[in-house]
C-alpha cells in the first residue's frame, strides 16, 4: 500500500527502519543488508530522504550514518501514516496465518507493542504447514521492513509449558501483549 503512495519499495523499507529506530543511525551496508535492497538503491533513497529533509547525514569512523531529523516539519504525520499502514499489515498477516492450519492462538508482542520480549508473535496450532507459514513469515518481513522473530506450539505442547508455568509462555503474557486469535480461550 505504501509503496503506491511513495513510489518505491525501498524508500518505504528505509521510512520503516528509521520510524521503528528513531534515535537509532545506520550505515549504508548495514541498511542495505537489513532491508534486502540493492546497496545502489539505498543510496539513492537516502540521498533523497537528506536532499527531503527527513535524514540528517553524518560521517564517523570512515562510515556515513543516517538518522531522523527530529525536526522535520512532517515527522509526526509520517509516523502516524506508517502507523495506520502497520495495522492493515497485521490485519493482512492475520487472515494469512488462519489459512496455514488449524490456528488456535495468535498473540503479537515483541516489536508489535514495544515489549521486551525475546518473540514477536507466538502460534499455536495444530496441522501447521511450516514451509507456508515460513514463506508468509518472510513475506511480512520484507513489507514490514523488520524480521519477525516467532514461535510455533502445537496444542498439547501449549498446554503442557503452561501446567508446568514455562517461564517463556509467562514472559508473553505478563509483557504487554495482543491477542489476535483465542480458540483455546487463554483468558
Amino acid at each position: 500500500m505504501l509503496e503506491q503512495i511513495f513510489g518505491s519499495k525501498t524508500r518505504v523499507q528505509i521510512f520503516t527502519l528509521f520510524i521503528r529506530n528513531p534515535d537509532k543511525s545506520f550505515y549504508v551496508r548495514e541498511i542495505a543488508r537489513i532491508t534486502g535492497q540493492y546497496i545502489n538503491a539505498i543510496r539513492r533513497e537516502l540521498g533523497n530522504l537528506e536532499r527531503f529533509g527527513f535524514l540528517r547525514a553524518k560521517s564517523q569512523f570512515k562510515k556515513k550514518y543516517y538518522g531522523i531529523d527530529q525536526s522535520f516539519f512532517l515527522l509526526e504525520e509520517i509516523k502516524r501514516l506508517f502507523l495506520k499502514s502497520k495495522v492493515f499489515l497485521e490485519n493482512d498477516l492475520t487472515t494469512a496465518l488462519k489459512q496455514v492450519g488449524d490456528v488456535k492462538l495468535l498473540v503479537f508482542t515483541g516489536q508489535f507493542t514495544g515489549a521486551p520480549t525475546r518473540v514477536d508473535l507466538l502460534i499455536v496450532g495444530d496441522k501447521v504447514k511450516v514451509p507456508e507459514l515460513r514463506k508468509i513469515l518472510e513475506n511480512f518481513s520484507t513489507s514490514a521492513g523488520q524480521d519477525i522473530k516467532y514461535t510455533l506450539f502445537d496444542s498439547s505442547e501449549y498446554h503442557y509449558r503452561q501446567e508446568i508455568a514455562d517461564h517463556f509462555l509467562e514472559e508473553i503474557f505478563s509483557n504487554k501483549n495482543i491477542i489476535l486469535l483465542d480458540k483455546i480461550n487463554i483468558s
